[in-house]
């Protein structure tokens, strides 16, 4: 029959897999803590989130003793954009706008191949920019896809006070609180 197995605390569903592999008393192999870590890292932004817990730094503690090089895994995510990369991403930041006093920044773009990029998670990367603006507490990018130009794909980030994952459910998507 189906599982349903809900961690509504857990940072993210690597922090769930971490928590079957310690009940079923599972060693953890480099591959399998490689992949647990960089699920942890990617879905708590680096730890910074509101999901973070002190359960999250001793499962990835843990996991770092496996061999895991942590800043080798942030560099190969997040810092490896080229030129013109980096570019379309200066293009596309320039058109930020704030709403309701700048408590929210948003972007809308049209789709393009930079949101392809393999070697970086652009959304991420601009939405992570976006909420870093002083007294922004919700980031929105809003994009047309390229497969049905009739629809957008529109992704939100908190900074924790607002639960972003409610908006999302309403429109039929979800997440993360923030």
């Amino acid at each position: 029959g189906d599982v349903n197995l809900v961690e509504p605390y857990a940072s993210s569903c690597s922090e769930v897999i971490y928590k079957l592999y310690k009940r079923m008393n599972v060693r953890f192999d480099y591959a399998a803590a490689a992949a647990l870590y960089i699920g942890i890292m990617t879905d708590t932004g680096s730890f910074r989130y509101s999901n973070t817990s002190s359960f999250t730094h001793e499962a990835v503690s843990e996991l770092m003793k496996l061999g895991i090089d942590a800043r080798l895994f942030y560099h190969n995510i997040y810092e490896g954009m080229n030129i013109l990369v980096l570019k379309k991403v200066s293009k596309i930041l320039s058109a930020v706008n704030i709403a309701c006093n700048g408590k929210f920044a948003w972007i809308a773009v049209s789709g393009g191949n930079i949101f392809k990029n393999p070697d970086l998670d652009v959304c991420e990367y601009i939405l992570s920019h976006m909420r870093s603006l002083r007294g922004v507490e919700v980031a929105i990018l809003l994009r047309r896809l390229e497969s049905d130009p009739k629809k957008v794909r529109v992704n939100f980030r908190s900074q924790g006070k607002i639960d972003v994952n409610k908006l999302a459910a309403f429109f039929g998507g979800g997440g993360h609180k923030s």
